[in-house]
């Protein structure tokens, strides 16, 4: 009702991570009729959510690295944690990275570089979540591009270039100042650049997502591209 009083003519939905990215609060706005600043319910809800995110894009064929999904369940009965740090080495080897199930801003991401750090990292990984997605590491530059419009004007944005000064992009990198640089347009040629753009577009339209979301993927040194989540 305190909603309802303010008479609000558009949401600026300007939140991250939990209830602001997964639907929720884009559900509340539709059942009250009020317009908002970000993709539907269905689009965010799949955004948000990795492990379906990385399912979808297997079934439409858009490269997106390696990975399996592991859960609470799993690291806490006894002994299993021992198998399956072990299991998850010989499958993805290191560095390997972790990240929270549904989490927005890099937060709980884990770049695993040592065996001995491992299963301390999905312990430390899984306080932010009951799922945890296990990917393979992939070296390269990593760019996002943003994309806007209605279906069907879709329009991307520019390519990002994402430079991090300590060599991950993790939430510190992200909200520290100084701690990252953003080259724009990315330093790419030509042809790999609007490549870029269109499958960051597919990915964008696998997802179900309008009005604006941004895909951030990785290029490897030989161009091959992939989609690592939006």
């Amino acid at each position: 009702k305190k909603i309802e009083r303010e008479k609000i003519d558009v949401a600026v939905l300007a939140l991250h991570g939990g209830w602001g990215e997964d639907g929720t609060i884009q559900a509340v706005c539709k059942l009250m009729r009020i317009p908002f600043t970000s993709p539907d319910v269905l689009g965010s809800a799949l955004a948000l959510n990795k492990v379906m995110a990385k399912k979808i894009f297997k079934s439409e064929g858009i490269p997106t690295p390696p990975w399996t999904m592991i859960s609470q369940e799993e690291t806490t009965k006894g002994g299993y944690l021992d198998r399956l740090a072990k299991k998850l080495e010989e499958e993805f080897g290191l560095p390997m990275v972790l990240k929270p199930a549904r989490q927005g801003s890099s937060v709980g991401l884990k770049v695993v570089k040592e065996k001995m750090n491992l299963k301390s990292s999905i312990k430390e990984s899984m306080k932010y979540g009951k799922r945890l997605l296990v990917e393979k590491y992939l070296r390269g530059t990593e760019v996002t591009v943003g994309i806007l419009g209605l279906r069907p004007d879709l329009e991307p944005l520019p390519v990002v270039e994402i430079v991090p000064k300590r060599g991950v992009y993790d939430f510190k990198s992200k909200y520290t100042q100084g701690q990252t640089e953003y080259i724009v347009p990315a330093r790419l040629p030509k042809r790999l650049y609007k490549e870029t753009q269109l499958l960051a577009l597919q990915a964008f339209k696998a997802l179900n997502l309008d009005i604006v979301a941004r895909i951030d993927m990785l290029i490897e040194e030989d161009g091959n591209l992939y989609v690592l989540e939006a």
